[in-house]
């Protein structure tokens, strides 16, 4: 029974390190919390959503391809305007990361009522594409759903650390996050790296908003924003802006959310997430595997 809440943590898991990669993506270049990304997978499922419903009637793969477009488009205009009317401006009057914390809370709410007066308040059905009927595999009931976030999560996972410790943009998103200032002084833009960044960040985020409504089957004008303050704190737990550890954790997170919920209680589902983040950074306080700065 152990290994089956098991195969089941790992799947949720899979979603809370998308998310903790994309928070470790923006926190490692700007060093500000940004709390409306757990919107940007809320525009991601909606993106897929509208994707889904614009092809209707054409066959089914050039549906799914431009539901994934959609799913981009969206998540990735949603990341580049925060970049561009939000973070930029705080970044140039060099403002307090307390106030781009708050700013960004603000930019969640903001959204957040957007999505619920412009498209719909209550639940949204998603298509279901891949069978969540399980399957017996070796005695486990495994969904082919969970082995699609499995398998998702470590394509993008392994991309984005390839991404960023092998790419010329990757080496240059490091010497931002080192010294800023020392980069602009070598000719790194800056600015360009910041858009490459939230990019990077949305395109993570649309990911986790399509593997959610995949999951789930349903959308919500408020889908991201608990998942996403998990994925913070999956970040926080693996060392801020270290994108290695942020992977590691947020599977660590799906993995105590589970078998807390399996022997202690499901009515603190939601709470086990932070319980074992105090925990760790009683004993480790820059997380796990130790911040970006220390790597």
């Amino acid at each position: 029974m152990t290994a089956q809440y098991v195969v089941d943590g790992l799947a949720l898991g899979a979603v809370y390190a998308l998310l903790a990669l994309s928070y470790s993506l923006i926190f490692g270049v700007i060093r500000i919390v940004n709390f409306a990304q757990g919107e940007l997978i809320t525009l991601g499922c909606m993106g897929a959503l509208a994707g889904w419903s614009l092809s209707a009637g054409m066959p089914t793969p050039l549906r799914v391809g431009l539901m994934v477009l959609g799913a981009i488009a969206v998540s990735c205009a949603g990341g580049l305007a925060m970049e561009h009317f939000l973070f930029r401006p705080l970044l140039k009057r060099s403002s307090p990361t307390l106030l781009g914390l708050i700013a960004s809370l603000g930019a969640s709410i903001f959204l957040q009522n957007v999505l619920r007066l412009s498209i719909s308040s209550s639940d949204i059905v998603f298509p279901r594409l891949v069978p969540v009927d399980p399957l017996g595999v070796f005695g486990l009931q495994i969904a082919p759903v969970q082995f699609v976030l499995l398998a998702t999560t470590a394509v993008l996972a392994t991309m984005t650390v390839l991404f960023v410790e092998r790419t010329r943009l990757g080496l240059t998103i490091i010497a931002v996050r080192d010294n800023r200032e020392l980069a602009e002084a070598n000719g790194i833009a800056v600015a360009t790296v910041l858009r490459g960044v939230f990019i990077a960040s949305s395109l993570l985020a649309a990911a986790a908003g399509v593997m959610m409504g995949l999951y789930y089957g349903v959308a919500r004008y408020d889908m991201g924003f608990l998942p996403g303050i998990k994925g913070f704190t999956a970040c926080i737990l693996g060392g801020l802006g270290n994108v290695r550890g942020a992977a590691v954790a947020g599977i660590l997170l799906g993995l105590a959310e589970s078998l807390g919920t399996a022997y202690i209680s499901s009515a603190y589902k939601d709470g086990y997430a932070f319980v074992l983040l105090i925990a760790v950074l009683l004993l480790r306080p820059h997380g796990l595997f130790g911040d970006g700065d220390a790597r």
